[in-house]
C-alpha cells in the first residue's frame, strides 16, 4: 500500500507543468502568426427565456473563417459572459472548440468571474475540452490594491487549466481597474508563469507595447468586430439600451429600441 502512494506522489509530480521557456515558445508558436481576432456574439433563440442557441455556432465559425478570421475569444463581453450561467457559457465553449477546430481557429475561452470558483470551473472545463487558451478579466467588483492579490485571484484560475496559457483581459474602460501593464506582465514572468499574453480594449496601446517588447508576451489589441465583421445568428439578450443600432447586428436590432 505504501509503495503504491509513494508511486501516486511521485506520478503526480511528473505530471506538474514547468511553465519554462520552452513552454513559452511552444505556446506563443502556436497563436497564428498575423492574428485575425473576432469576438463573436453568444447566439440566442428568440423564446422567452432566450435559451443559448448552440445549434448557430457552426455556421458562425464557418462565417468567421471565410471572412479571414483565424482566431476566436469566445464568451468575453461581446459574448455577453455576464449574463450567462456557468453551464450555458460550457455549453457555448464545447460547441466553439469543436466548430471552430475544424475550420482551423485558434480558440480562446474567456472565463472571468467575480465568484472565483466558477472561473476555476471554467477553465478546467476549457481545459477539458481542448481549447488553446483561456483568458481573464481581473476582479471587478472589489478591485485588487497590489499585484500580489491579483496574482492571488488569477493563480489558481491558471492552474485550474492545467498546460493551458492565460490571457490577461485588460479592459479598464469597464472593470476600472487600471494597471502598469508592464509592471503587471514584468512580475508576472515569476508569479503567474502560464499568462503568456493581454489583450487590450482600451485606447493606450502605447501603454501596452512597451511591456510586450521588452517581456516574452504576445498582445491583443484589436477585434474583428471592430472592422464590422459580425458574423451571428441568434439573439441579443442584453438589453440595447446605449447602443447605436448600427452597433448591433442585424439579427438583434427587432429588439433594440427604435
Amino acid at each position: 500500500r505504501s509503495l503504491l502512494v509513494l508511486a501516486a506522489l511521485v506520478a503526480a509530480v511528473g505530471a506538474q507543468v514547468v511553465f519554462d521557456k520552452t513552454w513559452r515558445d511552444q505556446k506563443l508558436s502556436e497563436i497564428p502568426r498575423l492574428v485575425a481576432l473576432h469576438a463573436p456574439f453568444t447566439p440566442f433563440l428568440d423564446d422567452a427565456a432566450q435559451t443559448v442557441n448552440p445549434s448557430a455556432i457552426p455556421a458562425l465559425a464557418a462565417n468567421a473563417k471565410a471572412l479571414g478570421v483565424n482566431t476566436i475569444w469566445i464568451v468575453g463581453g461581446m459574448g455577453q459572459f455576464d449574463t450567462m450561467s456557468v453551464a450555458e457559457r460550457q455549453v457555448v465553449a464545447e460547441q466553439w472548440v469543436q466548430s471552430g477546430h475544424e475550420h482551423g481557429l485558434y480558440v480562446i475561452v474567456h472565463v472571468t468571474s467575480t465568484v472565483q470558483a466558477d472561473a476555476i470551473t471554467l477553465a478546467q472545463h476549457a481545459a477539458k475540452i481542448g481549447a488553446d487558451a483561456i483568458a481573464c478579466l481581473p476582479p471587478y467588483y472589489e478591485l485588487p490594491p497590489s499585484f500580489d492579490q491579483l496574482f492571488a485571484f488569477l493563480r489558481p484560475i491558471a492552474k485550474a487549466a492545467g498546460t493551458l496559457p492565460m490571457y490577461y483581459y485588460h479592459l479598464p474602460a469597464m472593470t476600472h481597474y487600471n494597471p502598469s501593464i508592464f509592471d503587471m506582465l514584468s512580475a508576472a514572468l515569476t508569479e503567474l508563469p502560464s499568462l503568456i499574453g493581454v489583450r487590450q480594449r482600451h485606447d493606450g496601446l502605447v501603454q501596452v507595447h512597451p511591456g510586450v517588447q521588452s517581456v516574452p508576451y504576445h498582445a491583443l489589441r484589436a477585434g474583428a468586430e471592430a472592422a464590422g465583421i459580425r458574423p451571428g445568428l441568434g439573439s441579443w439578450r442584453r438589453p440595447c439600451r446605449g447602443l447605436l443600432r448600427s452597433d448591433v447586428p442585424a439579427y438583434a436590432r427587432r429588439i433594440c429600441p427604435r
